[in-house]
């Protein structure tokens, strides 16, 4: 019986790892640099709005959360697999767990692809990228259960959503327009 429960127990825990996964292609080339509204909720409840100031690098991304009057709160590094780097965090994100959290869902936003298209599995884990209507979506399934999700508004996007409803976190990203955007 004991065996039984153990088995089950190391199963469970299997399931919610992620399947294997690659990387995107560079959303930006190298040393490029990207300007997004971000909006953070827990459980549907707004908790901040400000800029998402991104860079990608040889191998991940660097981005910085800055208020909406433009002071840095935290800043942090992103490998191309997933490792978080804190770099600098400012008041109630110094001890907070948002940075990682953060880095975790940016990842899975700009970075993270099924190691085969459009799905791969491990167990129980399930991630697929498909395509629908105008957009297209990431999502991680443990079973039936939703782990964690992302809705793009268009091949290009402009917008994206992410959602990881076992915790309650959403965070949206919406580009900012350039500066050439603007003068039009």
């Amino acid at each position: 019986m004991r065996g039984v429960v153990v088995l089950l127990c190391a199963l469970i825990m299997a399931g919610c790892s992620l399947p294997r996964q690659t990387m995107a292609p560079a959303i930006l080339p190298d040393g490029e640099s990207m300007l997004y509204q971000i909006r953070l909720s827990r459980w549907s409840e707004p908790r901040f709005s400000g800029l998402l100031a991104l860079r990608h690098g040889a191998d991940g991304f660097y981005y910085a959360l800055l208020d909406a009057t433009g002071v840095t709160l935290l800043s942090a590094r992103v490998g191309g697999d997933g490792e978080h780097h804190l770099l600098k965090a400012y008041g109630p994100f110094q001890e907070s767990s948002l940075p990682g959290l953060l880095s975790k869902a940016l990842f899975r936003i700009l970075i993270a692809q099924p190691l085969e298209q459009p799905c791969s599995r491990y167990l129980l884990s399930r991630f697929c990228h498909d395509a629908d209507g105008g957009g297209f979506r990431k999502k991680t399934t443990l079973g039936l259960v939703t782990m964690w999700q992302v809705e793009y508004d268009q091949e290009v996007w402009k917008q994206a959503n992410y959602t990881s409803p076992w915790i309650g976190f959403g965070l949206e990203l919406r580009t900012l327009p350039s500066a050439t955007e603007v003068k039009r």
